[in-house]
């Protein structure tokens, strides 16, 4: 996947847990929906809510894009994860980020962590 300098600050920040980072990916009044059908995370401040809370149930987590769509100024991105729960077990789901909203099934994710 050739790297679209805001998708590849997304991604890292995420697996380098860094809020700064993340939040600065977007904008003051960016909604995410992670995952889709969610209360919305709304602005910066939130977004760095988001981060812990999509990481705290692993003691390791790697997020992987694995293709990525762009059309004008929106990009729809496939990914991986990969981790180890905290209590030991490893964890592989996918998922679909687009207009930040994602697509993955948390409670498959979180039955294994």
């Amino acid at each position: 996947m050739s790297e679209i300098p805001v998708t590849a600050a997304y991604f890292r920040s995420l697996n380098e847990r860094n809020q700064n980072e993340l939040a600065a990916c977007f904008t003051d009044e960016c909604e995410i929906h992670s995952p889709f059908g969610s209360a919305p995370y709304n602005g910066r401040d939130s977004i760095r809510n988001m981060l812990h809370d999509l990481t705290d149930p692993w003691q390791h987590l790697k997020l992987i894009p694995k293709s990525a769509y762009r059309t004008g100024d929106r990009i729809a991105v496939m990914w991986m994860a990969e981790g180890l729960g905290k209590n030991g077990a490893q964890v592989a789901f996918e998922g679909v980020s687009a207009r930040l909203e994602e697509y993955w099934d948390v409670r498959a994710a979180l039955k294994e962590s």
